[in-house]
């Protein structure tokens, strides 16, 4: 099982106006777990400006799971297959703390 952390930072003035996505695919028949340990945003109601958006899949036409943004942590979450997307983005202004999450990965029968 590996469980490592990742990051997205918003802390300094080259951070704004940032897009990152990354895409996971582990062993076929596991899957993934995604849990934060921090969560910092700029806070917009439909989450325009800055955002987590989280696909159960590994590109962006699979399911969404949600879009994030604020203050408040995305519940935990396990893939349905052996891919996640995550996409992060920025806009050019207002930055925060960014966040923090731990990925694992393990066989289906692990996370029930």
């Amino acid at each position: 099982m590996r469980v490592p952390v990742v990051s997205g930072k918003e802390t300094s003035s080259s951070s704004n106006n940032f897009k990152i996505i990354k895409s996971g695919r582990v062993p076929r028949g596991d899957r993934v777990r995604l849990s934060f340990l921090s969560f910092e945003l700029e806070h917009h109601g439909e989450c325009r400006w800055d955002f987590l958006e989280v696909r159960d899949g590994g590109d962006s036409s699979a399911p969404l799971v949600g879009r994030y943004c604020g203050q408040e942590s995305p519940p935990e979450f396990a893939s349905s297959s052996n891919q996640v997307l995550v996409r992060f983005k920025t806009d050019w202004s207002v930055t925060h703390g960014g966040f923090r999450l731990r990925y694992e990965t393990s066989e289906e029968e692990l996370f029930g």
